[in-house]
């Protein structure tokens, strides 16, 4: 009997490196019964390694890759990895003509007692989806602390409107998560891709989006996601959350 997961996408992905094998093999473990295809991402640490920053990299490293230079040179390593490796991704899909694709990282923890409302979700979704998030940090989730709030409020909505390009008139609208259904929200801004489906029309405009490359990729979901460029869903109750055993590789 398949997985209520692998019955609804036609393809589950795990995007895992080299190093995190550890990451990787506790999720098997966990989640014998899940069908899943490893993605060998790309490790930011073993780009050039003898290069600390990303700015010094080779020019024909940015022109071989379709990297903007500009953008892409402000990364450290493991962010660009990590937008390298989710570009990657969605060029697959493309390539394979997958219409409905699950796309994990290697730290992903599955909650089981969600599964339920995720498969009543399903029932709710518009066909024509194109992102859907199993997984996410809501940082429009702000603490009630007036001295965290304008904290978060620089960092997480002045940096990303003035400097990303995220601009509306609707700010409170698009900044914050909506209620859709029972079971599902249009989302806000969230960060972490811990857990994320895409169509295949929702794979073709992300890569549209950043075509050179020059988003980190949650930089990228929060883009097309407050300026309403895909039609993006998330559920309510979560069905993935980080493993905290383990530190993020994108600061490492």
């Amino acid at each position: 009997m398949k997985h209520p997961l692998n019955n609804y996408f036609d393809k589950i992905f795990i995007i895992s490196i080299e190093r995190n094998k550890e990451r990787l093999d506790i999720f098997l473990k966990n989640n014998p019964y899940i069908e899943v295809d490893i993605f060998n991402g790309i490790d930011g640490k073993k780009l050039y390694p003898n290069i600390e920053h990303v700015a010094n990299f080779p020019d024909f490293f940015f022109k071989e890759n379709n990297l903007d230079f500009k953008t892409c040179s402000r990364f450290n390593k493991g962010q660009l990895g990590c937008a390298m490796s989710n570009n990657l991704v969605h060029k697959f899909i493309l390539n394979n003509n997958y219409n409905k694709t699950l796309i994990l990282e290697d730290d992903a923890l599955l909650i089981p007692a969600s599964l339920p409302d995720f498969e009543a979700a399903l029932k709710e979704l518009p066909e024509n989806w194109e992102l859907f998030y199993l997984g996410y940090n809501p940082i429009s989730s702000w603490s009630q602390n007036k001295i965290l709030i304008k904290i978060q409020k620089f960092k997480y909505f002045i940096i990303p409107v003035k400097v990303e390009g995220m601009t509306s008139r609707t700010i409170k609208h698009r900044f914050f998560p909506t209620s859709f259904s029972k079971n599902l929200n249009k989302p806000g801004l969230y960060t972490g891709t811990h857990a994320y489906a895409l169509s295949f029309d929702g794979a073709k405009k992300l890569i549209e989006l950043d075509s050179p490359l020059e988003k980190g990729f949650d930089i990228l979901l929060m883009y097309a996601n407050y300026n309403k460029l895909l039609k993006s869903f998330s559920l309510k109750k979560q069905l993935f959350i980080p493993n905290k055993l383990f530190k993020t590789s994108l600061l490492n």
